[in-house]
């Protein structure tokens, strides 16, 4: 689902006229998710699961064209835990 989809399915179920507000709305969420990634390193939403931050070691890997080893430098990723409610609305 694309932003402009979702702005739209939003504006439908809560009746809200103002697209613009709805699309702020969605982009603060989002800024707010990245902010309490980079200093929380977590940041949980009731009914949806919990996003994380974790660090990646430094770990050997190989170029698939060439073949050639190589060293994937450290790093951080993102994981997500659904909560259990969302897990139970998809069986």
């Amino acid at each position: 689902m694309r932003q402009n989809e979702l702005v739209e399915k939003i504006a439908a179920e809560a009746k809200i006229k103002n697209r613009a507000a709805i699309g702020r709305a969605l982009k603060t969420l989002v800024a707010a998710v990245r902010s309490e990634l980079q200093t929380k390193g977590k940041f949980a939403l009731a009914g949806v699961g919990v996003f994380k931050a974790k660090e990646r070691k430094e770990r050997k890997g190989r170029n698939p064209k060439t073949g050639e080893s190589l060293t994937i430098p450290a790093g951080k990723r993102i994981s997500f835990k659904p909560a259990v409610s969302l897990k139970k609305a998809l069986k």
